[in-house]
């Protein structure tokens, strides 16, 4: 293939992609303006993910409101980043990728203050998770990154860490013992495994399947979302809900990206960013009955844990906090630890 052909290719290749990635939603009728600046923006979520169609909403907004001028090419599957949630941030922050909803323990590898939204029940409730994240908390998590040449424009919610197995329901910490669990890269949720008795085992999400099918690990613990999303049903067998943990994602823009456009186009994108971020925490939320029904007519075993069987899990992990107190800061913890007072 010469030169020309092999331009036109890769271009025609990269056109396809956009359109698939805003396939779900649908388009803004808003032309393309003369000179258009397209920015890439890429996730790790699958295109039939609450995650996906956040991310078309988000595009659409954005060019709508600048009428053309900018628009968004979606990269579901974390594609440009051959599936690595690492690569895809480090990419951001060196300019490759113009935005990325990134999970929050490939951050802290970053600022490991991060690490503070893996604590096991660290918030009291969704809306006291929601204030925080919104308020102070957020602003604290997110100004800093700054440095690091990454500019934060908010978190969602992408549903809360749940166990998931193939051998036996899990009812107390003690179920847990000697099972491999799949985990992100999370510092915080491996001490979390590793003290209710798991054998914690990283594993990024597109290798998981296929390391459940073929009893390389026992389970996962997963948002229910991201469960349902990738179809680990098919290979499991028992769900235990705990809500041990919120799963938060970052919306985030490269600094070089950031620093390029003017201050009323970063309005227009901040803006469009946290619509996009209430609209991903609503449809998060909506979906929670409707997988524990699917997870049932699939087969699973579901255990609701109650608050009496949560307690028992809870104590067990209170060594967590004490590890990552130095880590995280015993000021942010004892501020913003609803969960644990």
């Amino acid at each position: 293939m010469n030169r020309k052909n092999w331009l036109v290719l890769t271009v025609l290749t990269f056109i396809l992609v956009g359109l698939m990635g805003c396939a779900d939603t649908g388009q803004t009728n808003v032309p393309l303006a003369p000179n258009a600046r397209i920015f890439k923006l890429t996730l790790t979520y699958e295109e039939n993910s609450v995650w996906f169609r956040g991310a078309t909403r988000f595009a659409e907004l954005v060019k709508q409101r600048t009428n053309g001028r900018y628009a968004i090419t979606i990269f579901p599957k974390a594609a440009l980043a051959s599936g690595s949630q690492a690569k895809e941030l480090e990419m951001v922050q060196n300019g490759q990728i113009d935005f990325s909803f990134s999970t929050t323990p490939y951050i802290a590898a970053i600022d490991p203050r991060f690490e503070i939204l893996s604590l096991p029940w660290f918030f009291d409730s969704v809306d006291g998770m929601d204030q925080a994240l919104a308020g102070s908390l957020g602003e604290e998590l997110l100004r800093p990154l700054e440095a690091k040449n990454l500019i934060g424009l908010g978190f969602a919610e992408a549903g809360f860490g749940c166990f998931y197995n193939s051998k036996r329901e899990i009812k107390t910490p003690d179920d847990l013992k000697g099972l491999r669990i799949r985990v992100a890269s999370a510092k915080v949720v491996n001490s979390t495994m590793k003290a209710l008795g798991a054998t914690p085992v990283v594993l990024s999400v597109p290798d998981t399947y296929a390391a459940l099918q073929n009893d390389v690990v026992d389970g996962v613990e997963l948002s229910l979302d991201t469960f349902v999303t990738n179809k680990y049903y098919e290979v499991q067998k028992f769900a235990s809900l705990c809500s041990y943990r919120p799963n938060i994602v970052a919306l985030l823009a490269g600094k070089t990206t950031w620093n390029s456009l003017d201050a009323d186009t970063q309005k227009i994108i901040r803006q469009a960013a946290q619509e996009t971020l209430n609209y991903i925490n609503q449809e998060t939320r909506k979906v929670t009955d409707s997988n524990v029904r699917l997870l049932k007519d699939k087969g699973m075993a579901v255990i609701q844990l109650t608050a009496d069987q949560v307690k028992a899990f809870r104590d067990k992990v209170a060594p967590v906090y004490a590890e990552f107190e130095p880590v995280i800061g015993k000021d942010l913890m004892t501020k913003y630890a609803t969960g644990v007072r």
